[in-house]
């Protein structure tokens, strides 16, 4: 087989992966900059330039710059969070010792159980049930609503999605 017609089998083995990429991510990026540049209600034929000011007046919004750095923030803690744990808990189970089989399905399970059931046994477990506990045992630890405090709520989701994601 000669080199050229590598090449050409190369190139025809690739086609089918790189026009699904272009065609279901680069082109629609592409497609979000340039109508992100410009001023468009969405129907309407007409379409006015403004380059950067729909940039300039969204990071001037205090809500989405709020919105932003909690979006970013979970984002890194969740890469080092997910990551760590994993890492810890692949390194723990792969040792012999007695229940192995039990916490290793406790770890993989999350990954089976559909995400909307894992968010309402999460929200029942931090607000319902946490606070039948507050009522009984009067403990401070019971009282704090996790969910509600804008310091706490960023930390809660990340311990949610960390065990729901170590099985993996």
């Amino acid at each position: 087989m000669t080199r050229k017609r590598q090449h050409i089998e190369f190139f025809l083995f690739l086609a089918p992966a790189l026009i699904g990429y272009s065609l279901f991510f680069i082109f629609p990026f592409l497609r979000g900059v340039f109508y992100s540049l410009h001023k468009w209600n969405g129907y309407s034929p007409n379409m006015t330039f403004v380059g950067f000011d729909n940039y300039i007046k969204a990071f001037s919004n205090r809500g989405f710059v709020q919105s932003f750095k909690f979006t970013f923030s979970y984002a890194l803690g969740w890469i080092v969070v997910g990551n760590c744990l994993a890492f810890s808990l692949a390194l723990f189970l792969n040792r012999r010792f007695v229940g192995r089989n039990f916490l290793r399905t406790l770890c993989f399970a999350p990954s089976v159980i559909n995400v909307v059931i894992i968010g309402f046994v999460w929200r029942f477990l931090l607000t319902r049930f946490k606070m039948g506990l507050y009522e009984t045992t009067t403990w401070k630890i019971f009282g704090i609503t996790y969910l509600l405090n804008d310091k706490l709520v960023l930390y809660m989701s990340l311990m949610v999605k960390a065990w729901s994601s170590a099985g993996w």
